[in-house]
């Protein structure tokens, strides 16, 4: 086989998977709107279900796609779930201001929602992660530039500007940093739980209040037998919770 029969086979190949991927995509839009219009909770509880299969089955890393997917949650009254996909969708597409808003009402309706939710840092926020690396990189770019030229030239003005550039580029590395450090550490309670004082469902709970889902926590540690997480609730409880209720942002 030559080199062109291989290249149009590739290209077959890859307008065969793009078709695949639209027809998904108009499956499951298809299937959400019917699941919409529905007046049967059965049947509107199919469509939906449906239509999440079917975007589900979609891999790729994609704020429109997880819009979708949390919607989908969203009509099955998963609340929690749906709350994870939205926070996906706004780390890709933070100024999108449809995602925003659902996130919103997902986290009023499962009484999660804080002032952190609706009052957004720039770092953490209004800018999607590969703006964030893209920022990253032409600044890198532009104080390697000047440094040059402040070596070459040994001007005065070169030389404010080139460790200007070098402070700034300092002072985005370590936001960027410590936002994903913040966030590594950060996970989604995806079905309401209890805070138990210890690894196990026959500890005593830590309040009386089930944590709700769409509640953030901050992870402090996991048990020996990996099935229980230690996690810090936002209203600064500690406790221990099954590791299939909540999921890492």
């Amino acid at each position: 086989m030559n080199i062109k029969r291989v290249f149009l086979l590739l290209i077959i190949l890859l307008q065969g998977a793009g078709t695949l991927f639209t027809d998904s995509l108009t499956d499951a839009y298809d299937n959400y709107i019917q699941g919409e219009q529905a007046d049967q909770f059965d049947e509107r509880e199919r469509l939906f279900n449906q239509a999440l299969k079917l975007y589900s089955s979609i891999e790729a890393e994609d704020a429109k796609l997880y819009f979708n997917i949390a919607n989908c949650y969203y009509q099955l009254d998963q609340k929690g779930m749906a709350v994870w996909y939205y926070y996906k969708a706004r780390a890709l597409a933070p100024r999108d201001l449809k995602i925003r808003q659902n996130l919103i009402t997902a986290l009023e309706q499962t009484t999660s929602l804080t002032k952190g939710d609706t009052i957004s840092t720039f770092f953490n926020f209004q800018l999607s992660n590969p703006e964030k690396n893209l920022l990253t990189l032409l600044l890198t770019m532009t104080t390697f530039t000047f440094m040059s030229l402040f070596i070459w030239f040994r001007k005065k003005p070169l030389q404010i500007i080139s460790f200007s550039m070098l402070l700034m580029l300092c002072l985005f590395n370590l936001a960027f940093y410590f936002q994903k450090q913040a966030n590594t550490l950060t996970a989604i309670v995806i079905y309401p739980t209890f805070l138990r004082c210890d690894a196990g469902h026959h500890y005593k709970e830590v309040k009386d209040d089930l944590e709700p889902a769409g509640k953030k926590v901050k992870i402090l540690g996991l048990s020996a037998d990996k099935k229980w997480i230690k996690v810090k609730s936002s209203s600064n409880e500690k406790g221990y919770v099954p590791v299939e209720k909540i999921k890492l942002l």
